[in-house]
C-alpha cells in the first residue's frame, strides 16, 4: 500500500499482482503473463468524482532468441 501524504485521507494506492512464466526452451523461447488489480482511493482516482477506482491490467510477453 502506498500513500502520498499521511495528512490526507482517502489517498491509498494498492496494487495486487500475479504472474506466470513458461520457459519452453530456457531463455531462448519463453512466454510470460501477469495480472494486476490497481485500487486507488478517491483522492488519487483522477476521475473528477468522489469515488475511487479499481482497474485491471493484463500483460503478455513472448521472447524468442535465435
Amino acid at each position: 500500500m502506498w500513500t502520498r501524504n499521511r495528512d490526507v485521507t482517502n489517498d491509498h494506492w494498492v496494487e495486487n499482482a500475479a504472474a506466470v512464466s513458461w520457459y519452453i526452451n530456457n531463455h531462448n523461447l519463453k512466454l510470460q503473463a501477469d495480472y494486476t488489480n490497481v485500487h486507488k482511493q478517491a483522492a488519487l482516482a483522477f476521475n473528477g468524482g468522489p469515488k475511487g477506482t479499481d482497474d485491471q491490467q493484463v500483460r503478455f510477453q513472448a521472447q524468442i532468441l535465435f
